[in-house]
């Protein structure tokens, strides 16, 4: 089992930083698409929440599961799949 990069505290405070910037941009693009404040806030959090456990699936999966170069499209599928049950979820 491989340690994940999220255990050293630079690097959470990292991706922490980085997902705050982005949904501070989400934010921003729906209040100028004339988005209520609050729809635009709510559905800003919960689609980064939705993508923020797909994103942690696959980081988990892969830190217990290297492929071979034949398994390749084990990885594949399974992000297809949970962006487009992000996509799904996030509508």
């Amino acid at each position: 089992m491989t340690k994940s990069f999220l255990y050293e505290k630079e690097n959470l405070t990292a991706l922490i930083i980085w997902w705050l910037v982005w949904m501070v941009l989400q934010w921003n693009m729906l209040l100028i698409a004339n988005i209520p404040t609050t729809i635009a806030f709510t559905d800003c959090v919960v689609s980064f929440i939705i993508l923020f456990a797909c994103a942690w699936l696959i980081l988990n999966n892969l830190r217990f599961y290297l492929p071979k170069k034949e398994k390749y499209w084990y990885v594949i599928v399974v992000c297809f799949v949970l962006s487009l049950t992000w996509s799904i979820l996030s509508q």
